[in-house]
């Protein structure tokens, strides 16, 4: 079979991200939605992408592209509870040299349905009880509560680039987001043998138009799950007016993250996702105004 899907949609099925994140999200926004959240072009609840249905995948089969991410999808989508954890890294390059680069950075992702969740990536702890939705900032020692929503969702779905744990167990759509699909070779990920499946994001839509975006995602031929989630970008810098000094013709950046757990649909009691806040730390709160008069 053509494992090519130039164009495609996201196949019609539930979705998830979970095991193997590409990188920390940026929470900076997500209690607060901005723009950013509502130019995504995701929509949750149930994919309604592709006009033209995916065949199921059977076991044995090898898949197409299309298939193996309409299997992905409904395996996340129908998780009632699901936890993943592992370590990601990151590194950028500037004309082949390294100008930055940052490993081990622990993530970990605990849900439950509806809305109980747990998502800690190291510098900063996002966990909603279904309630309420903490924010804390270890750095700062602060954390910032507010009630919770669907744009707490919309929030986290938007922060990650390309398909995300929680984009996939919210069910998001990720149709608009691809420009093509393709299976590559078989992998192999801490010993599971996995599929991998490579994703171009569309410019303008899902990534920025000056950049060249390709997710890559090992997913896990016997349970589904996401080992290793990579995400690769280029972009050509353009002069900056007043700059001095020498620009760079290409710089990449490449974010990969690997899971070391995956656990789905097992019992999590309700007192994981409660917040507790850690001694010493305190509520946010806003600077006042300067009096300059």
């Amino acid at each position: 079979p053509d494992n090519d899907s130039k164009g495609a949609t996201a196949p019609h099925s539930g979705d998830v991200e979970i095991p193997g994140l590409a990188k920390p999200l940026d929470l900076g926004d997500i209690l607060n939605p901005s723009a950013k959240a509502n130019r995504s072009p995701l929509a949750l609840g149930e994919p309604t992408a592709t006009r033209q249905p995916v065949q199921p995948l059977r076991p044995g089969q090898r898949p197409t592209a299309a298939q193996l991410l309409a299997a992905l999808q409904s395996s996340y989508r129908s998780a009632k509870t699901l936890e993943t954890k592992g370590a990601s890294s990151f590194k950028v390059e500037a004309d082949g040299k390294v100008i930055q680069q940052a490993g081990d950075i622990k993530f970990r992702v605990l849900f439950k349905r509806p809305n109980k969740f747990v998502y800690d990536s190291g510098d900063s702890k996002l966990s909603g009880d279904g309630k309420n939705v903490y924010r804390y900032s270890p750095e700062a020692r602060q954390y910032v509560k507010a009630k919770m929503s669907k744009d707490v969702f919309k929030g986290m779905v938007a922060s990650q680039m390309g398909v995300g744990v929680m984009g996939l167990i919210l069910g998001a759509d990720y149709g608009p987001a691809f420009s093509s699909m393709k299976l590559l070779e078989d992998g192999k990920v801490n010993g599971k043998d996995t599929f991998v499946l490579s994703l171009t994001l569309k410019k303008g839509v899902a990534c920025p138009p000056e950049a060249d975006v390709v997710q890559k995602l090992w997913i896990g031929k016997q349970d589904l799950a996401i080992y290793k989630n990579q995400v690769l970008a280029k972009i050509k810098p353009k002069a900056i007016e007043g700059h001095k000094g020498k620009m760079p013709r290409l710089v990449k950046t490449t974010v990969t993250g690997i899971a070391t757990l995956f656990k789905h649909d097992h019992a999590i009691a309700d007192s994981a996702f409660a917040f507790k806040a850690p001694p010493g730390a305190k509520p946010y709160e806003k600077p006042k105004p300067l009096d300059l008069n």
